[in-house]
């Protein structure tokens, strides 16, 4: 029996993603890739080591906004800046665009993670 789609693996269309997404229709630089690769590995690691998920259990279903809010707390409270925690999230919005774009059923995955904000980063001002 066939899996619906809230069942299908959450990092099935990483690839698609990240070389035709973002390398060859939007034109991203390489470097910008791996920070997009990184932000997505850095959360597959949050899922196994809080949730214990490996990447063969984590699901549309599974990724929700509660979850993504855990993943962006975990990432300040061991210390990543603000932007760091901005990028991640991003990754994970734009992510989610894609494969809602790939398969409309997946929006109502998508939806309420983009709901959640980004956080205000003040910058210092420099005097001199």
């Amino acid at each position: 029996m066939p899996k619906n789609d809230s069942q299908s693996l959450f990092f099935s269309y990483t690839r698609d993603f990240l070389f035709l997404r973002l390398r060859e229709q939007d034109l991203r630089s390489d470097n910008t890739i791996k920070a997009y690769r990184q932000g997505l590995n850095g959360f597959r690691l949050f899922m196994r080591s809080q949730y214990g998920k490996g990447i063969g259990k984590i699901t549309f279903e599974t990724v929700t906004s509660d979850v993504v809010r855990d993943y962006l707390k975990n990432l300040v409270d061991n210390g990543l800046a603000l932007t760091t925690r901005n990028h991640r999230l991003t990754c994970i919005k734009q992510y989610l665009l894609y494969c809602s774009e790939r398969n409309v059923e997946l929006t109502q995955f998508y939806i309420p993670v983009s709901k959640i904000r980004h956080t205000t980063v003040i910058q210092k001002k420099s005097f001199g």
